[in-house]
C-alpha cells in the first residue's frame, strides 16, 4: 500500500512540475514573416523536407491523445468536450498528457523548444506552428521532440488496441 501511495505521490509531483512549466513557457503564437511563409508552404508543398512529417506526426499525436481522453470519459465526439477545455488544451499536447496523467516516461519529455533564429522558447503547443511556417527549431530540440511525439504516438496505439 504504501508503494501506491508513493507512487501517486510521485505522478502528483510530477503533474504539478508540469503545469508549472506549461504556465512558464506558455506562448501565444510563433510570429511568422512572409519570407518564413514562403519557406513553409515551399517545404511542405515540394516535400523535400522533414517538417511536413513531423507536423503530421504532430496532429497524429493529438488526435490519439484525444481519442484516448475521450475513451476514458466515456465521450464520443470532441463536440462533448467543454469549450473551456478545448480553448485551453487546443493543440496543446502537454495539456492533454497532464489531463490523462500519462506514465511518467512518457509526461516528463520535453516540455518546450527554441527557434534558432533568436533561441526564443515555446511550449510543444507552438512546434506544429513551426514546421507548418517553416521556422527552423533547435535540431537537438527538434530530435528531442519528435521522439517524444513518437512516444506518444506508440503508446496511443496500445492505450486504444489500434
Amino acid at each position: 500500500m504504501a508503494s501506491l501511495a508513493s507512487a501517486a505521490r510521485y505522478h502528483q509531483i510530477l503533474y504539478d512540475i508540469q503545469c508549472i512549466l506549461y504556465h512558464r513557457f506558455r506562448q501565444s503564437m510563433i510570429h511568422a514573416g512572409i519570407s518564413e511563409l514562403c519557406k513553409g508552404f515551399q517545404r511542405n508543398w515540394v516535400g523535400t523536407d522533414p517538417a511536413p512529417k513531423n507536423l503530421l506526426l504532430f496532429y497524429a499525436a493529438e488526435c490519439a491523445l484525444k481519442a484516448v481522453w475521450l475513451r476514458r470519459n466515456r465521450l464520443r465526439t470532441t463536440e462533448q468536450i467543454e469549450t473551456y477545455q478545448m480553448e485551453r488544451g487546443g493543440h496543446d499536447l502537454m495539456y492533454w498528457a497532464m489531463e490523462l496523467r500519462l506514465p511518467a516516461t512518457l509526461a516528463s519529455g520535453r516540455v518546450h523548444f527554441r527557434i534558432r533564429k533568436d533561441s526564443q522558447s515555446f511550449t510543444i503547443a507552438a512546434a506544429h506552428q513551426a514546421w507548418r511556417y517553416g521556422i527552423a527549431m533547435h535540431a537537438t530540440d527538434e530530435e528531442a521532440l519528435v521522439k517524444w511525439l513518437t512516444s506518444i504516438c506508440e503508446w496511443a496505439r496500445q492505450e486504444l488496441s489500434l
